[in-house]
């Protein structure tokens, strides 16, 4: 997936990377994050470049990592008072296909936005 748009992507991998840089991914999947009324997309993914990645198809293929993802975003913002945030799709993961589409989406509204400053 070659995008060129801020979104939020979580990174399994055990390669090291540092923020701000770019790597090749591998979608594995997405969490639908309803946020104050509106669906935040939580793409999960994996660095391409990981020994990993060849074997892995989607966020089945490694147990837990959904309910972690899913525990940390439906409560980080009960500190601040906040109620718990809640998922659409019962909050099961959307398979790769409809991860990214979700990516293409996003960009391509990026790129209308782009063109349409300049």
């Amino acid at each position: 997936v070659c995008v060129c748009v801020f979104m939020c992507v979580y990174v399994f991998m055990c390669v090291q990377k540092f923020s701000l840089t770019f790597a090749q991914l591998k979608v594995l999947g997405a969490l639908a994050l309803l946020d104050e009324g509106e669906t935040d997309w939580k793409i999960i993914a994996i660095n391409r470049n990981d020994p990993r990645a060849a074997d892995l198809r989607n966020v089945s293929d490694i147990p837990g990592i959904v309910d972690h993802i899913r525990t940390w975003f439906r409560d980080y913002k009960i500190p601040d008072g906040k109620p718990p945030n809640e998922f659409a799709f019962k909050g099961k993961p959307v398979l790769p296909a409809a991860a990214i589409s979700v990516v293409d989406t996003a960009h391509e509204h990026w790129r209308k936005l782009f063109r349409g400053s300049q």
